[in-house]
């Protein structure tokens, strides 16, 4: 079922699967209060249904934000997430390995103070992703 739609991101709830999906509208740069909105709409969802597993679809994303936006933008996320009840996260992510490996980096730094809980993978298509969201 459809939870959440803006010119941003789409936010999908499994009930059967437990599975909340988020995914971008477009492939376009997007800004750092875009990206705030829509992390905090996540989260928002994700508490509001006790959601225990996350599938975040990235691959449509452009780089253009500075890293240090993109930093607090994923300390919000990251600090938000800490306190649901997330047990898998899982994030299709684009296809430019560099970058991917700079934001698997970035994240892990962050993850280091905050202490987020919950499993997290890395994934390049999101049928992967959601097999190993849905795995016992």
């Amino acid at each position: 079922m459809l939870l959440y739609e803006d010119a941003i991101i789409q936010v999908h709830y499994e009930p059967a699967s437990d599975v909340l999906t988020t995914s971008l509208q477009s492939a376009r740069a997007y800004d750092a209060g875009e990206i705030r909105k829509a992390f905090q709409s996540v989260i928002t969802n994700i508490n509001a249904y006790h959601v225990t597993r996350l599938l975040l679809d990235l691959s449509l994303s452009q780089s253009g934000l500075p890293e240090h936006a993109y930093k607090q933008n994923m300390t919000l996320l990251v600090e938000g997430l800490k306190h649901t009840q997330l047990r898998k996260i899982a994030r299709v992510g684009t296809q430019d390995s560099v970058r991917e490996a700079n934001i698997l980096h970035i994240f892990e730094n962050i993850n280091a103070g905050i202490g987020l809980q919950a499993e997290f993978q890395n994934f390049s298509a999101q049928a992967d992703a959601l097999q190993w969201l849905t795995e016992a």
